[in-house]
């Protein structure tokens, strides 16, 4: 499943513009002439290596977003800094509006079906991750939807002090994951957010790709804990021991009544999301990324006779963690 990236420019005290106004606020308004240090031009260019789709509101379009970077393309095609002018042309481009029958911009398509049926059916295609651009009216209807997998937020030493935001239809409880805060010379800190729906699952993805790391491995799993988590199929039941081994049982569904004790291992994500992984006699290794947060567990099943299976289900706590 592919990932959307939602990615603004902010100002420093939360607001994505002004009603009626361009870029000007911002370090680099656009122009041929990009005030960014060089680490965060290099960063930028990455960010368009791993995408192949763009979803754009009409307003952006019509606000000369297509024009702009193709004359880029055309222009500065040579200088490495602007590289991602070239991906923005070549890359698929999905445009969304309430009002167009046909898209009037060359090399773009129309979203054709309502926006979360649209943009699921876009995640579920095979290729790269989409990004999308648009003004404050679009990226708010994508986070109300739930339909964003990661933000990027560019943050400008620029306060606004009155603007537009996109968190308005958002409840007061959405609160996000932090995976990532980098400052640079220029004055601008890149900021990279999941929601937290989507904690466990990153964690997840980064157990399988191998690219997970704790700050410190820590357990906040207690002796006599117990977590109860129903799959589609099954639920099971896991009985912390030790500091070293668990019990894990079947108690409903398929393979009700098998029971293994095994050695266990535990890394801390963040405060609430947990990976906890063992091998059970028969060969068989379970991970399991436990996402507090929502009662979650993203697990990835490897028999011992072979395969590979990802289950989704739902955590009971017997006992406050």
């Amino acid at each position: 499943m592919r990932k959307l990236i939602l990615q603004m420019q902010t100002s420093v005290d939360g607001y994505v513009g002004r009603a009626g106004e361009g870029p000007d606020w911002q370090i680099w308004n656009w122009g041929p002439e990009c005030p960014w240090d060089a680490p965060l031009k290099a960063r930028f260019n990455a960010v368009f290596r791993d995408i192949d789709t763009i979803l754009l509101s009409r307003k952006i379009l019509e606000g000369g977003y297509l024009d702009h970077w193709s004359r880029f393309a055309r222009d500065c095609g040579d200088n490495p800094d602007f590289a991602f002018a070239r991906r923005i042309v070549e890359a698929r481009k999905v445009v969304f509006s309430n009002t167009l029958q046909e898209t009037k911009w060359a090399g773009t398509e129309l979203a054709r079906r309502p926006l979360v049926e649209e943009i699921n059916a876009l995640k579920a295609e095979p290729g790269r991750d989409l990004i999308a651009f648009g003004g404050a009216g679009f990226a708010s209807a994508l986070v109300a939807n739930d339909l964003v997998d990661e933000y990027q937020f560019y943050v400008n030493p620029v306060p606004l002090r009155e603007g537009l935001s996109i968190f308005e239809e958002r409840s007061v409880d959405s609160n996000l994951g932090l995976r990532e805060a980098e400052g640079y010379a220029c004055g601008i800190v890149v900021i990279r957010y999941n929601p937290p729906s989507r904690e466990g699952e990153e964690a997840m993805k980064q157990v399988l790709h191998g690219g997970y790391r704790a700050e410190q491995p820590r357990s906040l799993l207690f002796v006599g804990q117990v977590i109860e988590t129903t799959f589609a199929n099954f639920t099971s039941r896991i009985t912390i021991l030790s500091e070293r081994e668990l019990t894990v049982e079947i108690i409903a569904g398929e393979n009700i009544g098998f029971s293994d004790t095994c050695e266990y291992e535990t890394r801390v994500v963040r405060d609430d999301v947990i990976i906890l992984s063992w091998q059970e006699h028969n060969g068989s290794t379970i991970t399991h990324v436990l996402d507090l947060s929502t009662c979650n567990a993203y697990t990835a099943v490897t028999p011992g006779k072979g395969g590979f299976m990802r289950l989704t289900g739902q955590i009971e706590l017997k006992s406050d963690i």
